[in-house]
């Protein structure tokens, strides 16, 4: 648990992104220009846990490591647009299949929770991330520095506290902008979002209304 001072500054971390994304936003940003800037976001939180990592700490993750690809992904509106974009680039055959699974399993993790929810993200294919270069913010913070508790299915898992506090005031700081700028910015489930986007075509301009639905 952090304490007062961490919590104080991890606040003030959290307003200057904000400004910062706000500048970058405007008020009445495109929809082009609101998704790109995700790629903005998860550039920033690379470079925190690169330089973490460049400082000394040792991360138990590695390829094909997938423990955390069980549990719940917790994605911003404009992520979830990025990565229904991709897929909607993709050969129609490619697509189908991308759906289907995603289908199966948004009938999976219907009703479960945070601590319920115990299935392979849909974009996990041999362990392996389908959609690793624009993964989820929450995903690119996520890390261990012990592969054990990952494996036990622990609650609390032993990481470096500054990649997190830092990556969380980048991820609160962007999404605060997004709604200043009067685009919905809150956590859905990756995959059911993800199927939601694909299966309305009028998202995108919802979203910029301020009202798309994401399940």
């Amino acid at each position: 648990m952090m304490s007062s001072e961490e919590q104080g500054m991890l606040r003030q971390s959290v307003t200057q992104v904000q400004k910062a994304a706000q500048a970058y936003l405007g008020q009445n940003p495109t929809f082009p220009e609101a998704v790109g800037f995700v790629t903005q976001i998860h550039s920033a939180i690379d470079k925190v846990v690169a330089i973490a990592v460049s400082e000394g700490t040792q991360l138990a993750c590695r390829s094909g490591c997938s423990h955390c690809c069980h549990v719940r992904v917790e994605a911003l509106e404009p992520e979830v647009f990025k990565i229904a974009r991709f897929l909607q680039g993709l050969p129609q055959a490619a697509l189908d299949q991308f759906t289907e699974r995603l289908e199966k399993h948004a009938a999976a993790v219907d009703g479960t929770t945070l601590t319920t929810h115990r299935q392979a993200c849909p974009f996990l294919e041999n362990q392996r991330c389908l959609i690793y270069p624009i993964r989820p913010a929450v995903c690119r913070k996520g890390h261990s520095l012990d592969v054990q508790p990952c494996a036990q299915g622990a609650d609390t898992l032993p990481q470096n506290v500054a990649i997190i506090a830092q990556s969380e005031a980048i991820i609160q700081g962007a999404a605060s902008a997004y709604r200043a700028a009067g685009l919905p910015a809150g956590g859905h489930e990756l995959g059911s979002a993800v199927l939601a986007v694909l299966k309305n075509s009028d998202a995108p301009k919802e979203w910029l209304a301020g009202d798309v639905k994401l399940k």
